[in-house]
């Protein structure tokens, strides 16, 4: 066995990554497939924002009989570490057979490109964009992904174990049968409406994505202040509107909610359909093809996801989130839909716990956040 940094500018390296998880997952129905443009897109140096925002990776494979076996990619986020003083690495992109020597050949790889970065210490799985799919599956693997959310083959957590890496924190997905739970009850109404009116809270709501065009840069405000304050390192504008893009293609506006201050946004919950059948059924190709299954998808979906909720600082702890959940409900009990994913919620993040079971979440999946200290 081989293992070695592949060439990021070399078309048939590229090709060879990006291909190996269609073999590892071959016949699995349950695996979704990257957007083979955006895995190209990680890998470019010139193009994606990570790199332009200063920061610096590597791409390694083990390889057999000139066939990839075991894959993993690392990242320093300089950008971040230097804001925060910190000296993290960060890994992802992990896919293997269940070989236990190769995968230690790659990551014994993977943390002498790490030391020599001068960092003490891996976390991961983390993506090159903060919010993006992260996590190894240790948990729900009969169950399929939510849209953007990683899935991986239940021998994953123990290759990883047995490199080192030790549990830093799980993020929890949830389940919900929304015409078995029906309208929010009564006691939670009067809650919600008195909060709005102790508070002076209201809702804004969306008939079209143009309307939500028209606020994303003030959303993009709440949403730095928001997760800053939670201690998550902060999108650049670049990205934030990259990402705010991609969730307005998918959006379908009456599922989006704002609280609202007078004129101030203070809060936002991000909902959408679950395209997740479309995305498989183009095989990761986002042309014509590709772009009329996710379209069909989002129409006949019965599958939401509800995945980031953001509320000012200052007006944490007041109530602004019951008020999204309960406006979300009202919704979807009205709606099309039939099933709500309720995505990577941190085992610590006990207040989003509460609304979400409030809501009728049941704890069904579990992607692990790993930490190693070199």
């Amino acid at each position: 066995m081989q293992v070695r940094q592949i060439d990021q500018s070399s078309k048939k390296d590229i090709r060879k990554w990006i291909k190996f998880p269609y073999k590892i997952y071959k016949g699995n129905k349950l695996w979704v497939p990257p957007f083979i443009s955006g895995a190209k897109k990680q890998l470019d140096r010139d193009k994606h924002s990570f790199y332009k925002s200063g920061g610096d990776a590597a791409f390694f494979v083990v390889e057999k009989d000139g066939k990839i076996v075991a894959r993993v990619g690392v990242m320093n986020n300089i950008r971040i570490n230097n804001e925060l003083n910190d000296t993290k690495g960060q890994f992802n992109w992990f896919e293997a057979y269940n070989d236990k020597e190769a995968v230690k050949l790659l990551f014994d790889m993977a943390f002498d490109w790490c030391r020599k970065q001068g960092l003490t210490y891996v976390e991961g799985p983390k993506s090159l964009i903060e919010g993006d799919s992260s996590g190894i599956l240790v948990k729900g693997f009969e169950h399929r992904p939510a849209v953007n959310v990683s899935y991986n083959l239940d021998y994953y957590p123990e290759l990883i174990e047995r490199v080192g890496f030790e549990k830093d924190h799980d993020m929890l997905s949830g389940f919900v049968d929304i015409k078995q739970v029906g309208k929010p009850p009564e006691r939670v109404v009067r809650i919600a409406e008195m909060i709005k009116k102790r508070r002076g809270f209201h809702i804004k709501q969306f008939k079209s994505k143009k309307e939500l065009w028209d606020v994303a840069e003030d959303i993009k405000n709440v949403h730095q202040a928001a997760f800053a304050s939670e201690g998550q390192r902060i999108l650049t504008d670049e990205q934030f509107m990259q990402a705010a893009k991609e969730l307005i293609f998918l959006s379908d506006p009456k599922l989006m909610k704002l609280v609202m201050k007078d004129d101030q946004i203070i809060g936002f919950l991000f909902t959408y359909p679950d395209i997740t059948k479309g995305i498989k059924r183009s095989g990761g190709r986002m042309g014509l093809w590709g772009i009329l299954n996710i379209l069909i998808e989002k129409k006949i979906t019965k599958w939401i996801n509800v995945n980031g909720v953001g509320i000012l600082p200052e007006f944490q702890g007041l109530g602004a989130n019951a008020i999204l959940y309960h406006e979300l409900a009202k919704t979807l009990v009205e709606s099309k839909y039939e099933y709500a994913d309720a995505v990577f919620v941190s085992e610590f993040n006990y207040k989003s716990f509460s609304d979400n079971e409030s809501m009728g979440v049941t704890w069904y999946k579990a992607h692990r956040i790993y930490r190693r200290e070199l």
